[in-house]
């Protein structure tokens, strides 16, 4: 697979993708992170980059920030796609926990556990340059960026304001997710009454590695 955009450039759109703040090589400021702030990071960007309308697909965490952009910044969008993601994620305990292992010991007990629930089996035994490469993503992720993005999962409550979007959005769901499963997409379809969903077979967590075909 090659690079994730390249399939929307071949067809005439400029795409871009962008590192979260406490991830990738963008910077890590000091925790803890709300979705409020990662939102605005979405649309400062755009505002620094001069994209005044886009098409916005986000998946997990970008989907929780995709459906604060469908709320709050609908002007900003031609179009919204909310892939394995959630409105709401508890308990908050299981947050507090990641936290606590994260600072403790580090990313490494992330990095298998992950893979477990991002990919079925079946594609893990067909993805292996997929899983090294997903396994040192997770590894080189800052401790502090990590915990204070959980921070911000943990605080998410998008359950009744996701009601106020009117942006045409595709809702996307790897039927075997076990984080953030099809129930959880289909909570969202039920809310957003412009919305489309689509459950994608023979996948997990990261439809866009597992089925790529499908997903672009």
């Amino acid at each position: 697979m090659g690079y994730p955009g390249t399939a929307l450039v071949e067809v005439g759109y400029r795409a871009l993708r962008y590192d979260s703040r406490g991830h990738g090589r963008s910077a890590v400021p000091a925790g803890p992170y709300s979705m409020e702030m990662l939102t605005a990071d979405a649309v400062g960007l755009m505002d620094y980059l001069g994209f005044e309308k886009v098409h916005f697909c986000g998946l997990s965490k970008g989907g929780m920030v995709g459906q604060m952009l469908g709320t709050y910044h609908k002007d900003r969008l031609l179009s919204l796609t909310l892939c394995d993601t959630a409105a709401h994620l508890p308990p908050r305990g299981i947050w507090d926990e990641r936290i606590e292992t994260a600072r403790k010991n580090g990313m490494q007990p992330f990095a298998s556990a992950a893979i477990d629930r991002w990919l079925t089996k079946a594609g893990q035994k067909r993805l292996p340059v997929e899983i090294e490469k997903a396994c040192r993503v997770i590894l080189e992720t800052p401790v502090e960026g990590f915990c204070a993005c959980c921070a911000a999962i943990q605080n998410m409550d998008q359950r009744e304001s996701i009601r106020a979007i009117t942006t045409r959005t595709l809702i996307m769901v790897g039927e075997h997710d076990p984080g953030t499963p099809v129930s959880a997409a289909e909570f969202i379809h039920d809310r957003i009454s412009s919305s489309e969903l689509k459950v994608i077979s023979d996948a997990a967590h990261l439809i866009n590695v597992e089925q790529s075909d499908v997903f672009y």
